[in-house]
């Protein structure tokens, strides 16, 4: 078990995950969940061109945040 200052005002129930770079170096990151779990329905396509907001078609690597 580790204790958290309360200064960091971390929320009762938080879930994070433990990751361990090359170099030992231990963090915990968020879990994040589905954003459109909620909303099944919702068109992010749609929503992007009717805002016309520019995308290139290029991956930048984290586009598959939603998949659990």
């Amino acid at each position: 078990m580790i204790t958290i200052p309360a200064e960091f005002n971390i929320g009762v129930n938080a879930e994070y995950e433990p990751i361990i770079d090359e170099n030992g170096v231990i963090s915990f990151m968020p879990v994040q969940g589905n954003l459109f779990k909620q909303n099944p329905d919702y068109d992010l396509r749609k929503a992007i061109n009717d805002e016309k907001i520019p995308d290139n078609g290029n991956l930048v690597g984290k586009e598959n945040f939603w998949y659990e």
